[in-house]
């Protein structure tokens, strides 16, 4: 649940690829009502970049 963050999960998905390259699926994709408000990632790497992935994430909503 992104909500807290963006009401957008587009927007959100595609800031989070400009600013941190770290490509995640919106939930709008997914889910008629509320996908807006949620997001899809997919566990598809070795753990080391997944790791890094997050900590791109965490980065990224630090300064939402």
């Amino acid at each position: 649940d992104i909500s807290r963050y963006s009401r957008d999960s587009q927007a959100f998905c595609q800031r989070l690829l400009e600013e941190e390259s770290v490509a995640i699926t919106p939930g709008v994709d997914f889910a008629v009502r509320g996908g807006e408000h949620h997001v899809r990632i997919a566990f598809t790497n070795d753990v080391a970049r997944l790791e890094e992935a997050v900590e791109r994430i965490a980065r990224f909503v630090s300064r939402l």
